[in-house]
């Protein structure tokens, strides 16, 4: 079936001397005047033409253009669906010749093998043609096709999924690549299979997932760098998403397209963080050691938010006047502390609770004033909380709902919660002014140097020494007298 044939003594012969004279042309004119209309239709295919329609067959097949080639191997169909080909055959060889379904699948097998080794491919093509021309052995070719194309995509899926596993970084070229090829070969299981048939679905699905499955390992492996191909990677998402069949695969593919979105938008954060990376690195130690190791105690959270604040008000002054790497440290760091200190308040009031239940008075009072100090030192940490750049979801949902249960708490039991008030002094009033005082002499007003009450005290100290030399002179008479 793929070479020349002898059969119409008019024509066959002029057309194969003219093959040996390397005239291809003048050969292509005797055949193809024989089988077209001048209109350039196809005449149909008898006793009389079947030979210059298999001869010319073969001459296209031999041409190095995919497009004489199938034109070749649509002519040969005809002409082996009119039978001639196959008696010639059986004449020739002098043995039964399979039925004509047989028949073509051989010369298609055959066909399709040597344009699968030429540089240039040309299957799909051909494969289009095949599925829409009308021949005996169609659905059996499609059908045997599509099996093959499909281990051609398994085969295609185990080699890149290997690639890109052992070079994660490269894994965006490996998935790009398989997408490219695995769609060339879903084309071809489309011509035999519609998009709504389970086995075009399940093939076009396993493709997605594969190429789906290489972006997530490119991905892992680059997004702590700032050279992630993130525009490539989302085209190549989009186009995985657009071959899927299945809900639940379009799922898993929206939900990395969201991932890598959400990554895109944090990267001026990203590049903040790295200049402060030393002291998100500690923050980041502290809140795990927080929350999976450390005892929820009132010690173990003020140390904890102690460390906290200092690499908090490090970060916040790097970067200033940026607040987004600070509000999102600060709102993880309250989120852990906040979780700690609810577990040790309600320690705390469970502890109080059972030494209530002593019956001892003594117990009783000290449960209740160890409660009373957990209460204070709770809510001096949640106003400390309260200070930091905390995100608005958070502050204004469950920090503050917490906060509304501490105060009540704290309120009955009488723990201050409110700053203390002072009230202000009364303005001292105006003394009045110093008595006027008399002087006596020069000397006596230098010495009191304006002091009120010294000057008061100088001038009864001056009459006493009169008085006393008064009654020191009566006596002095008397006794004279006598």
């Amino acid at each position: 079936m793929l070479w020349f044939i002898d059969v119409n003594p008019i024509t066959d012969p002029p057309a194969l001397e003219a093959l040996t004279r390397e005239n291809y042309e003048e050969a292509s004119r005797i055949w193809r005047k024989q089988i077209y209309r001048t209109t350039g239709d196809l005449k149909p295919i008898t006793e009389k033409n079947y030979s210059a329609c298999h001869n010319l067959a073969v001459l296209l097949t031999a041409s190095t253009t995919i497009a004489n080639i199938i034109s070749g191997v649509a002519l040969e169909l005809d002409a082996l669906e009119q039978g001639g080909v196959q008696a010639f055959l059986s004449d020739k060889l002098g043995m039964p010749i399979p039925n004509l379904k047989e028949l073509q699948l051989i010369y298609l097998d055959q066909i399709i093998e040597d344009i699968g080794l030429r540089p240039r491919g040309g299957n799909a093509q051909l494969m289009n043609m095949l599925a829409q021309k009308d021949y005996t052995a169609k659905v059996d070719l499609m059908r045997k096709y599509a099996v093959s194309a499909t281990g051609d995509l398994d085969k295609l899926i185990e080699d890149y999924t290997q690639r890109c596993q052992e070079n994660k970084e490269k894994a965006l070229d490996g998935a790009q690549q398989l997408l490219k090829k695995g769609k060339t070969i879903l084309e071809q299981v489309e011509l035999c299979f519609p998009k709504t048939d389970l086995k075009y679905r399940s093939t076009s699905d396993k493709l997605a997932k594969a190429v789906l499955s290489c972006g997530i390992q490119y991905f892992e492996a680059k997004s702590q760098d700032e050279d992630l191909d993130a525009d490539s990677l989302l085209s190549l998402y989009r186009e995985s998403r657009a071959i899927a069949c299945s809900d639940f695969v379009e799922k898993d593919i929206d939900e990395q397209i969201n991932k890598l979105q959400d990554w895109q938008e944090e990267a001026p954060t990203r590049r903040a963080e790295s200049k402060v990376k030393e002291q998100v690195f500690r923050i980041k130690a502290r809140i795990l050691a927080m929350a999976m190791v450390e005892a929820d105690t009132i010690p173990n959270i003020k140390a904890y938010l102690n460390d906290c604040e200092t690499e908090l008000e490090v970060i916040k002054s790097s970067l200033s006047p940026s607040r987004d790497v600070y509000n999102k440290y600060s709102t993880q760091v309250a989120q852990v502390c906040l979780n700690s200190l609810v577990a040790a308040v309600n320690e705390a009031q469970e502890e109080a609770k059972q030494g209530g239940e002593s019956g001892d008075l003594l117990s009783r009072l000290s449960a209740i004033s160890t409660l009373k100090k957990q209460l204070k030192d709770a809510w001096d940490i949640t106003e400390r909380l309260e200070k930091l750049g905390l995100d608005s979801e958070f502050r204004n949902g469950r920090f503050s709902q917490n906060k509304k249960i501490l105060k009540d708490l704290c309120s009955q039991l009488g723990v201050q919660t409110e700053p203390i008030k002072l009230t202000p002094s009364p303005p001292r009033p105006t003394p009045p002014p110093p008595r006027p005082t008399l002087v006596q002499s020069e000397s006596k007003s230098s010495s009191s140097n304006g002091d009120s009450f010294w000057a008061k005290w100088v001038d009864e100290e001056n009459m006493g020494c009169v008085f006393m030399f008064v009654i020191g002179l009566i006596v002095w008479l008397i006794s004279k007298c006598s």
